[in-house]
């Protein structure tokens, strides 16, 4: 089962307008990539499902040419911690408020940001096929 959300940003507010200008071949190769290095596609994991086992729960994908990030949900029984960071956001030290999924490119970034959890993790799948 897959439930898919989307978030619109305002991440290309203020930006140039370069239409018709060529890239240089590294900036095309990292925009290719998504955005400059930003993670566009991030799975969240569980270890508890099947002890010894990464059991994909929920992927995150950012498209830089709309700014926003899409949520689906790969596993119902464990996805609830995926759906939450979705929906609220992830609290960072340093910030008043939590980075939501209309933060686009921060959003992606703090998803992998170690964080203290032996329950769940999440590996950047960027590079690799749907």
């Amino acid at each position: 089962m897959s439930d898919h959300h989307h978030a619109e940003t305002p991440d290309t507010a203020g930006t140039p307008d370069t239409a018709g200008t060529p890239e240089p071949p590294a900036t095309a190769a990292a925009n290719a990539r998504g955005d400059e290095g930003v993670p566009t596609r991030v799975m969240m994991y569980t270890l508890a499902a099947d002890p010894g086992q990464v059991t994909p729960i929920a992927e995150f994908t950012y498209d830089p040419a709309r700014g926003g990030v899409e949520f689906t949900e790969l596993d119902v029984r464990w996805s609830r911690p995926a759906q939450r960071l979705y929906s609220h956001g992830i609290s960072t030290p340093g910030r008043d408020h939590a980075i939501t999924a209309a933060d686009g490119r921060a959003f992606m970034r703090a998803l992998l940001v170690p964080a203290r959890t032996s329950m769940y993790g999440f590996l950047d799948k960027s590079d690799q096929p749907n």
